[in-house]
């Protein structure tokens, strides 16, 4: 029995999510012992999961039960044909996405080539090479790009919830205030209940295995990085940005965005925050060249703040303290101290106020 058609509709489920190639062009062979395989090709939809805004260039879904490897053929009937591509045995329905770009609960953004697999659990689990991740917060994103890319998404009675990881290049846009670089990144997410350590996956003949992600963990660790704040303050080391959990309010110095119906010194605004932290760093106070101040026993807090209503407002906060410090790069001159703290709070929109950090204002 040969099937070909077009403008259908093939859709792969699992763990609440939708992956589906629409308005597609297909072609169905059934051999007589009732094996088939099955190619079709077109446009994609992404849905449940925390998955939005997707779209991509184009999607294929194949099966090929047979237990052989087919070669080409056309289908043909009086006005239509479908080629259908040489295909491996693949008793398990893949649908293959090019050029997919999505969010993923409103806290992460993926592009690249993905490809999705049922899995007989009743997941959906997803890989790709050379991929894109970030976690963002507002306008402010960090992540990685030509990564390998691994989703897990299950919807059982128990542990459910998604495990991503992505290792790659480090991607980060941090606004003008704040500079960062690294040798390379991981973003790590865990919303399920139970840790993850060593698990195995395969989609589509390609396997990864997991690292291990604590349960709840939400970031993206930088391995050789590289802060540099406000042209003065660096830092070096190995740290990771934190995303919060849920949204948190802030107070402004003013009110100076005229947001109607709201005084955001004193009623505030929602913004998503993300933080980058440490302990027990050297760091250098002065300009790339020239008199500097050496920093030891540094602590640090970076603050990223976007608001949930207009990422394009952003802030920005940093806190450093350092146990000692000593003056280099002048002769003649010893300089030592103790107990040195450097602050820096800016807003990136022109005009806005800063975050205020007076008593009964803002903590974070």
């Amino acid at each position: 029995l040969e099937v070909a058609g077009k403008g259908i509709t093939a859709a792969l489920s699992g763990g609440g999510v939708t992956a589906s190639v629409t308005n597609a062009s297909f072609g169905l062979e059934v051999l007589a012992n009732g094996t088939y395989w099955l190619d079709a090709t077109g446009g994609f939809s992404l849905s449940g999961g925390g998955f939005a805004s997707a779209s991509a260039t184009s999607a294929t879904v194949r099966v090929n039960t047979t237990g052989a490897t087919q070669v080409t053929k056309t289908l043909s009937f009086d006005t239509f044909s479908h080629v259908m591509p040489a295909m491996t045995a693949v008793t398990t329905p893949v649908v293959k996405v090019v050029g997919l770009q999505a969010t993923l609960a409103d806290t992460f953004s993926i592009s690249g080539d993905f490809s999705f697999e049922h899995d007989v659990s009743g997941e959906i689990k997803v890989l790709a090479t050379g991929a894109s991740a970030w976690m963002t917060a507002g306008d402010f994103k960090a992540g990685v790009t030509n990564a390998s890319f691994a989703l897990v998404v299950s919807n059982a009675s128990t542990h459910a919830g998604t495990i991503l990881e992505a290792s790659g290049a480090v991607s980060v846009s941090v606004g003008s205030v704040v500079q960062v670089s690294a040798t390379s990144a991981k973003l790590s997410w865990n919303s399920t209940d139970q840790a993850v350590a060593a698990r195995q996956i395969s989609v589509a003949g390609d396997s990864y295995t997991f690292g291990t992600l604590s349960a709840g963990l939400k970031e993206v660790a930088l391995t050789g990085a590289s802060v540099v704040a406000g042209d003065f303050l660096r830092l070096s080391g190995d740290f990771a940005f934190h995303h919060s959990t849920t949204a948190v309010n802030v107070k402004l110095a003013a009110d100076t965005a005229s947001t109607a119906g709201v005084n955001e010194a004193t009623t505030g605004l929602d913004v998503n925050v993300m933080t980058l932290g440490a302990t027990g760093l050297t760091a250098v106070l002065g300009g790339s060249t020239g008199p500097a101040l050496n920093l030891t026993g540094v602590e640090f807090g970076l603050a990223l703040m976007g608001s949930t209503t207009t990422p394009s407002r952003r802030w920005t906060s940093l806190q450093a303290t350092a146990g000692s410090v000593s003056l280099s790069g002048v002769t003649d001159v010893t300089l030592s101290g103790t107990n040195l703290a450097f602050n820096l709070n800016r807003a990136e929109a022109a005009g806005d106020a800063v975050v205020d950090y007076s008593a009964g204002k803002t903590s974070l």
